[in-house]
């Protein structure tokens, strides 16, 4: 049941561990674990090594956008001098991962890939099961928690103490992971070979990450996933039954779940999770209509966001419910200000899925603002990596990318 057969890019060895290394570099927990940034300037210092910096050649759509970035961000008193150099590493690596492979085996690797991280994260669910523990040290997540180390995926000892079956992947909570997942869907789709095999796997790994996001775009994208598979058999009446059986049992399922995260009531009886998110998009709002020109600065989250939302809320409150950051989206517009719109644009609405109908389109477009609007990677290299290759249409030849 694929949307288009015998389509697969050959790829070397090289490109498979740099795909992987722009996966584990991406806020996962391998990153937060074993040297942060510093692993971002090895990998960069890997990437000279096989290429020097004047033998790459760059498409000048990616050139002005960098320019602008920096330009737009550094004019700025406010804009943090660390942040700074962090977004030329990231940009630097991308340029040259954009130079070494063209989209299509980027996103080739990257599924496959991601289907084998989803196979083996499925065993989470024995390691809560039986309490198994790890030989190998703890992971320690962005939020100070331990997670038992099993090299491929981490499991929070909270959801061991008190059984929640939750998967979180490689990254510090399931809300994180899925992103990843439904990036590997998306991918799929736009290259046109999404087996039933890597449809149920993504799915059932998004289902087990119990993520009210993952689930909502997942779902969303399935759309296009199913219209293709109708679109393409000959027994339309059968597949348009077991899709209606499909929607029916999650709405069925999934409802309750998303009822009881988003119903009213006082602080106790909301999910702090949804909360918090909807307090980060307050906050950001709020301080994008005080400076909506050029923001508050880039990367001053802590220095500026902090305060601003112990006032705004209350310092009572604001401790309740913590707001982090999470809104990646609007907390980047609210930092930089409103021409920030247009570097989001290649993210959200990619050159790589010109392939696709204009709704189809809308859907991965609805999908990454719901993604990357509740868990920020902004700051990580896989934002620039989108940016970069959404810039960049996927019928373009298969050799190394050329000044235009």
């Amino acid at each position: 049941m694929k949307l288009n057969s015998n389509i697969d890019v050959n790829y070397k060895k090289r490109d498979f561990f740099i795909v992987l290394f722009s996966v584990l570099l991406s806020k996962s927990l391998f990153y937060e674990n074993f040297g942060n940034n510093l692993l971002l300037g090895a990998f960069l210092g890997y990437l000279i090594l096989i290429i020097k910096p004047l033998k790459l050649t760059i498409k000048k759509n990616i050139v002005i956008y960098m320019l602008f970035f920096i330009t737009l961000i550094t004019v700025n008193q406010e804009t943090k001098l660390s942040s700074v150099i962090i977004l030329l590493i990231r940009f630097s690596i991308a340029v040259y991962i954009v130079h070494l492979m063209s989209f299509k085996v980027f996103a080739d690797v990257y599924i496959k890939i991601m289907y084998w991280v989803c196979l083996i994260s499925l065993l989470y669910v024995f390691v809560i099961f039986f309490d198994i523990h790890s030989i190998l040290p703890n992971f320690i997540g962005t939020d100070e928690r331990p997670l038992r180390n099993f090299l491929f995926f981490g499991v929070s000892e909270n959801f061991i103490q008190y059984g929640i079956y939750r998967n979180s992947g490689l990254w510090w909570e399931p809300g994180a992971y899925q992103i990843f997942v439904n990036l590997a869907f998306v991918f799929a789709l736009v290259r046109r070979n999404v087996t039933l095999k890597l449809y149920i796997v993504l799915g059932v790994t998004i289902i087990s990450t119990v993520s009210t996001t993952g689930i909502l775009v997942f779902m969303m994208l399935s759309l296009i996933y199913w219209k293709g598979v109708i679109r393409g058999s000959k027994n339309k009446i059968f597949y348009i039954s077991i899709f209606s059986v499909f929607s029916v049992a999650v709405i069925v399922i999934g409802l309750p779940f998303i009822l009881l995260k988003f119903g009213g009531g006082d602080v106790a009886q909301k999910s702090v999770s949804f909360l918090s998110r909807y307090y980060d998009f307050i906050i950001s709002y709020n301080m994008f209509l005080e400076n909506p020109i050029i923001g508050y600065g880039f990367g001053s989250q802590i220095e500026n966001a902090i305060p601003y939302g112990m006032k705004l809320m209350g310092r009572i409150e604001y401790e309740l419910i913590k707001p982090t950051g999470s809104d990646g989206l609007t907390m980047l517009i609210a930092q930089c200000g409103v021409i920030t719109i247009a570097l989001i644009k290649p993210l959200i609405y990619p050159k790589y899925a010109s392939g696709l109908s204009f709704s189809d389109r809308i859907i991965i477009c609805i999908s990454f603002i719901i993604m990357f609007n509740t868990q920020n990677f902004v700051y990580f290299l896989i934002f620039s990596l989108l940016c970069f290759y959404g810039m960049i249409s996927m019928q373009v030849k298969e050799t190394h990318l050329k000044v235009k």
